[in-house]
C-alpha cells in the first residue's frame, strides 16, 4: 500500500483512496479502484499500571486543529480540511499543526455506514419528533453530517465486592394482614468485566454517547491508519484514570444487582458496598459516529448517529406555537368532555 503526503495512493491512477464504510475497504474516488485493509497489530488488553509509554500520534503526517468555540481538538491526514467544527458547527479559523504524541489507539471500528443511510436514520428521527420547529429538518440538511471516529477507553476488571444490606420478606400477622420483615445482612459478591466503554469525549455528552450502544465490539480491529482515510478523528479529551470513573460507576451497578441477587428473599436494600479491583487493563479504541451540529435561533444543537447500526441519538429545539397549540387542543378537548359528561 503506497502512502504519499499522508494519503494512501491509488495504484492505478495515483489519487488518495478513501475508506468506503459500504465496500468496508479503500476505495478510489476518482477511479474506483479497491483495496483491502489487512492491519498489521494485535489487539491486546494493556495493564493499567503500564499505560505509561504509550504515547504516539495517530500516523507520521496526522495533523490536528483545536475548535475556537468548544476547544475540541480533530486530528486528519493532510488533503482534508478543517472546515467547520463537527461538534459545535462553528468554522475552524485556526492553522492546523502537527498532531501532539497521546496514548495510541490499540484499536478502531472501521465505519459501516454509509453518509447516505446515516442522513436517512437522522431525517427518520427528525420525522418522529411532533414539537420540533418545521424548519429544522432544512437547518440540519443543511448543515451535513460529518464522519468522526470518537475516543473511547475499554476497561476490563475482575471485582471483590462486600456488602451490606437488608433482606425482606413477606409474611402473615395474627391479624391476617400481609406485613414485611426486614432482616440485616452481608456477604460477598466477585464479578468479571470485559470491556466496559468510558467516552473519552467531552464534545458530546457521556450520555448521549451513551444512548448509542450497544456497540460490536468484537469487530474492532487493531490499529491501523488507512481505517481513517476521508475521516476525522477527535483526540481524547478525558484521561485513562478519569475515564475508569465512569466505567467504575456502569461496573457498580452490576455489582449491585448481582448483590441484590445474592441477599435473596422477596424485597432487597443494598446500603454499601465495598469494591477491590484486580487485573485492571485497558484499551484505548476509535468508535465511529456521523455527527450534525447546528445552530437554530443562536443555540447549537447535536445529533449522533452510531455508523455501525445507524442508531441515532440527539437534541432537538422545541417549537413553543406547537406546544402552546397542543395545550389549547388538550383544553378544548377537556372542556368538550366534562360538557358531555354534564
Amino acid at each position: 500500500m503506497a502512502t504519499q503526503a499522508g494519503k494512501f495512493q491509488c495504484a492505478s491512477c495515483g489519487a488518495g483512496m478513501e475508506w468506503d464504510p459500504a465496500a468496508a475497504r479503500l476505495v478510489c474516488p476518482a477511479c474506483k479502484s479497491g483495496l483491502e485493509v489487512h492491519p498489521l497489530g494485535s489487539l491486546d488488553e494493556i495493564p493499567f499500571a503500564e499505560f505509561a509509554g504509550q504515547q504516539r500520534r495517530l500516523s507520521e503526517t496526522a495533523l490536528e486543529v483545536r475548535c475556537g468555540g468548544c476547544g475540541a481538538v480533530t486530528q486528519f491526514e493532510p488533503g482534508q480540511v478543517a472546515g467547520k467544527c463537527p461538534f459545535c458547527a462553528a468554522a475552524i479559523v485556526m492553522q492546523p499543526k502537527a498532531a501532539d504524541p497521546l496514548i495510541a489507539p490499540h484499536g478502531v471500528l472501521p465505519f459501516a455506514v454509509t453518509s447516505d443511510r446515516a442522513a436517512g436514520a437522522v431525517k427518520a428521527w427528525l420525522g418522529g419528533l411532533w414539537f420540533a420547529p418545521n424548519d429544522l429538518k432544512a437547518v440540519a440538511q443543511q448543515e451535513g453530517l460529518q464522519g468522526v471516529y470518537i475516543p473511547y477507553w475499554t476497561y476490563d476488571a475482575e471485582t471483590y465486592s462486600e456488602y451490606s444490606g437488608r433482606r425482606g420478606k413477606w409474611f402473615v400477622d395474627q391479624r391476617g394482614q400481609r406485613q414485611l420483615a426486614w432482616t440485616e445482612c452481608s456477604g460477598s459478591v466477585v464479578c468479571a468485566f470485559d470491556d466496559v466503554l468510558a467516552p473519552a469525549s467531552k464534545a458530546v455528552q457521556p450520555a448521549r454517547l451513551d444512548a448509542l450502544e450497544p456497540w460490536r465490539l468484537d469487530a474492532v480491529k487493531p490499529y491501523e491508519a488507512a481505517y481513517l482515510a476521508g475521516f476525522k478523528a477527535q483526540r481524547y479529551q478525558v484521561e485513562l484514570k478519569d475515564g475508569f470513573s465512569h466505567a467504575a460507576s456502569k461496573m457498580r451497578v452490576a455489582i449491585e444487582g448481582m448483590a441484590v441477587r445474592d441477599i435473596g428473599g422477596d424485597q432487597q436494600q443494598v446500603t454499601g458496598v465495598r469494591t477491590r479491583y484486580a487485573g485492571l487493563t485497558f484499551k484505548h479504541v476509535l468508535l465511529p459516529v456521523w455527527i450534525g451540529a447546528y445552530r437554530y435561533r443562536g443555540q447549537v444543537f447535536q445529533v449522533v448517529a452510531n455508523a455501525q447500526s445507524g442508531t441515532v441519538s440527539g437534541e432537538r429545539p422545541v417549537s413553543a406555537a406547537k406546544v402552546a397549540l397542543a395545550v389549547l387542543l388538550a383544553l378544548i378537548l377537556l372542556c368538550a368532555w366534562l360538557y358531555l359528561r354534564d
